[in-house]
């Protein structure tokens, strides 16, 4: 039967007793799952380990097996396909060119466990730290007035995030400023503002976190928010991972509202 041809391109697989290989693949159909029939089905799709064919690109059979394994990737190597094409080949010298089936061979490859900064990072996805919008009262889809105070603030996530791994050993916490500035100088507060609830904030509040526009005309609200991060083990800090940041801008117009006096 046409055989399949070891290819010399390889990729990261999981081997079934929780080590890992390089494996090179042929160019035969997609790996079959491993099955193991309680009788003999000559149609059934099995795995079978088998020594390492003589067509293997030799640097495959240098590696350093784990404990227990055989070495030069000896028990890597493994044919998979009908059970008739795998047994009929099984025993030749190279079972990979006498079978219509899948050879999966590499070697044994380190795979060290994560660091608890790799952990860590793997962490912050878990906080929704996404580019937040500023928001403004009176809302910047409409025009801000001269001399009136316009709260400022941003949404999404603020304040303090933390977050575990699934041991709890380790944590990380995130802590976010807010620098608020516009063109005409620099804001009054750091931190994500108080979000303007219509009927229920006072409008005639001084917000925490606000601007008063002297000039009429177009203006440019600005808010550098940075989430800094520090992670920990065993509730002991170790350091800090790179800061997300985002730099936001808001255009807004400004009016200047007439009085008339009447003289009266």
């Amino acid at each position: 039967m046409a055989g399949c041809t070891p290819g010399s391109s390889g990729s990261q697989s999981d081997h079934p007793n929780g080590s890992s290989y390089q494996a090179g693949t042929t160019t035969c159909p997609q790996q079959l799952q491993n099955t193991h029939p309680a009788a003999y089905d000559p149609n059934a799709q099995i795995c079978v380990y088998v020594t390492p064919p003589t067509s293997q690109d030799p640097v495959y059979n240098t590696a350093t097996a784990p404990a227990g394994a055989k070495p030069g990737g000896a028990n890597m190597n493994e044919l998979c396909g009908r059970a008739a094409d795998v047994n009929a080949a099984l025993g030749t010298a190279d079972p990979s060119t006498m079978c219509q089936c899948l050879m999966i061979y590499g070697v044994w490859v380190n795979r060290p466990p994560p660091s608890p900064r790799q952990i860590a990072q793997s962490l912050i996805s878990r906080l929704n730290l996404g580019k937040p919008q500023i928001h403004t009262n009176p809302d910047a889809a409409h025009h801000l007035v001269v001399s009136l105070p316009t709260w400022l603030w941003i949404d999404g996530q603020t304040g303090h995030q933390h977050a575990a791994d699934p041991t709890g050993r380790v944590t990380i916490d995130a802590r976010q400023t807010v620098a608020w500035s516009t063109d005409e100088g620099t804001g009054p507060c750091s931190g994500p503002g108080t979000p303007y609830v219509a009927g229920k904030s006072d409008p005639s509040a001084i917000p925490d976190c606000g601007w008063t526009f002297r000039q009429a005309g177009q203006h440019t609200i600005t808010a550098d928010a940075t989430w800094t991060v520090s992670f920990s083990v065993g509730g002991v800090v170790q350091g800090q991972l790179a800061p997300t940041r985002w730099t936001l801008t808001q255009p807004v117009l400004v009016d200047e509202i007439q009085t008339v006096n009447n003289g009266g």
